[in-house]
């Protein structure tokens, strides 16, 4: 028999440069009110390997303090990485206890 796997969301972590650089274009693309849904989907393909180098999926009810619905992604700044995200391990879960990914 398979288990259910949790519903998992998908986070975004600034890291680095490269990572603030792809959320902003993110954000540029989403935000942006002259594209329509192909044009968005287009100019997203440019950057998509480089923003999903930066996604990891984490149960939902762990991330729930950090996703966005309106947008279907979460966000971890650089400055939060220590509340959020261990670099060696993964997402940090709601008890401060590291949810490995």
């Amino acid at each position: 028999m398979i288990k259910d796997e949790p519903y998992k969301v998908d986070i975004f972590v600034n890291l680095d440069d490269d990572a603030k650089d792809a959320w902003n274009k993110y954000q540029t693309i989403i935000h942006n009110k002259e594209l329509r849904g192909f044009e968005k989907k287009r100019e997203f393909s440019k950057i998509k390997k480089t923003f999903y180098s930066y996604v990891i999926s984490v149960d939902e009810k762990k991330a729930e303090r950090i996703f966005n619905h309106e947008f279907g992604i979460g966000y971890i700044d650089r400055h939060d990485l220590e509340d959020y995200y261990d670099l060696e391990t993964g997402f940090k879960n709601t008890d401060n206890d590291v949810y490995i990914i």
